[in-house]
């Protein structure tokens, strides 16, 4: 009987321990896609006022 629980023991101890290599795995992933996200918003933000820019000079240069 003792080996049995400390077969089931050793078992959950493994289990546990993989389980938080995994979170900290996915912790890690979270973190670059919250990282990559955000340089993605940066550069939309970029390109929309570099088109915003674009369509102001053209509409200047077609009234002139």
């Amino acid at each position: 009987m003792t080996t049995k629980i400390s077969n089931t023991t050793t078992k959950l101890k493994e289990q546990l321990n993989s389980q938080g290599r995994n979170l900290d795995l996915l912790r890690n992933r979270v973190n670059e896609l919250v990282d990559e996200l955000h340089t993605v918003k940066t550069e939309l933000l970029n390109f929309q006022k570099n088109v915003a820019h674009d369509v102001k000079y053209l509409t200047n240069k077609i009234d002139d």
